[in-house]
């Protein structure tokens, strides 16, 4: 239903839960489309913390009503910046995940929420850490 054609953070996560034994893995999706598909493939599965940030609305027109303990989502609004997004962040995310202590952490980022961006109306930069590459929001 997205614009990626292979889930690697999911298989990723999978593979660490079932090869591993880890017991806590926690997914982290910076873009401006909802992590749906990711969210449909872990739904039922509490060892995975998904938290995905968002425009809403934008396509595919979902995850602003999901609710679950182990699935954070964040539809933000159109020309939401760089600084908005790391305070909502700190304040949505960052509890929960420092309560879940995951013992994996994988990052699923989209590079869309770009000020350039034509698909969309984020207004981050390339210094903003998430785009940067840079996680120092956490």
């Amino acid at each position: 239903m997205g614009f990626c054609l292979f889930n690697n953070v999911a298989v990723g996560a999978a593979h660490a839960m079932a090869i591993h034994g880890l017991a806590r893995v926690a997914i982290v999706d910076f873009d401006v489309h909802h992590g749906n598909g990711t969210e449909d493939i872990f739904r039922h599965e509490p060892r995975v913390l998904l938290c995905s940030s968002f425009q809403h609305p934008l396509y595919p027109g979902t995850g602003a009503d999901t609710r679950s303990d182990h699935i954070l989502n964040l539809p933000l609004h159109a020309g939401t910046d760089g600084p908005a997004l790391r305070n909502a962040i700190k304040a949505r995310w960052l509890p929960v995940l420092e309560d879940f202590a995951p013992q994996l952490v994988m990052v699923s980022a989209g590079f869309d929420a770009h000020v350039d961006d034509p698909l969309a109306s984020f207004r981050l930069v390339e210094a903003d850490p998430v785009l940067a590459g840079r996680l120092k929001i956490f």
